[in-house]
């Protein structure tokens, strides 16, 4: 995001408009095979980048992955017309990682384009990284992970048909499924909150395979709280605020049924208390 603005402020200085250069897909799926856990789905990305005004320029890493530093800036850059570019400090691009941001830098010097090179974006004495993020969330350390993405991580998921088991227990939930390639945060019981319709409510949300019911399909289950409306098949978007607990597995369905009670009202005061404050709780009439 630091880059991103940046770009943004040169664009807005020089009469520019900013753009972005994304890859198909991530370079490792190219190299290995296997590519890390996405913080974003790419249409999560799309909406992103599209509030902020800028242009996607999507570039095949298969197409590029052998050209010069040179040939890179030739075929990338003075192609698409730029006249000033941004990145980070560890920037890597070109043949066998060659380029690094001073080649970029004199390269664009000599053909006229200017070269800002961002520093590293420091919290609390660490480098933040999409590599720190991930960890954060599989740790369960939610506060840290949001702060580092300076939003409240989230995910964008059609509704599914679950069991009904948490109906039959007076806490209905809106099921949803990890799509492959998404980050799984850890495992447990979070304090979330969800947008549906562009409205924001507390909620609790598992995500898991839930042992007491004895099931084995990972999903997000989260109970809006003070929310009754049909939303199957509808896309939610849930936020993960603080973690709460780990999975347990509970002697029986009443135990388990005090705990989500325990687990809700728990939700709903970190809610009030922090984002709520920020967006406004939205009450039922």
């Amino acid at each position: 995001m630091s880059v991103i603005e940046k770009c943004i402020s040169v664009s807005e200085k020089k009469n520019l408009a900013p753009a972005v250069m994304l890859f198909e897909r991530h370079p490792l799926y190219d190299i290995s095979g296997k590519a890390p856990d996405a913080l974003l789905t790419q249409t999560q990305r799309n909406e992103i980048l599209s509030s902020l005004g800028v242009k996607i320029i999507r570039v095949s890493f298969p197409e590029i992955r052998s050209m010069a530093a040179e040939q890179f800036v030739k075929a990338i850059l003075i192609k698409n017309g730029a006249e000033a570019v941004c990145c980070g400090f560890n920037y890597r691009f070109a043949r066998d990682r060659q380029g690094d941001p001073d080649t970029l830098k004199a390269i664009c010097t000599e053909y006229g384009i200017e070269a800002f090179v961002l520093d590293a974006y420091m919290l609390d004495g660490a480098v933040v990284s999409s590599t720190a993020i991930r960890a954060a969330l599989k740790s369960g350390e939610t506060e840290r992970a949001n702060e580092m993405l300076g939003r409240p991580f989230g995910y964008t998921l059609p509704v599914v048909h679950g069991d009904r088991r948490g109906t039959g227990m007076g806490f209905p939930t809106a099921n949803q499924i990890f799509p492959d390639g998404l980050i799984v945060p850890k495992y447990g019981v979070y304090a979330s909150m969800a947008q549906v319709n562009g409205k924001a409510y507390p909620s609790v949300t598992n995500i898991g395979i839930r042992p007491t019911v004895g099931s084995n399909v990972l999903l997000s289950e989260t109970n809006i709280i003070g929310f009754s409306e049909n939303i199957y098949g509808q896309d939610i978007t849930v936020r993960l605020l603080s973690y709460l607990r780990g999975e347990t597995t509970f002697p029986d369905f009443e135990a388990l049924s005090r705990q989500i009670a325990d687990d809700a009202a728990q939700a709903l005061k970190i809610y009030d208390e922090g984002i709520g404050e920020k967006i406004g709780r939205n009450k039922k009439e």
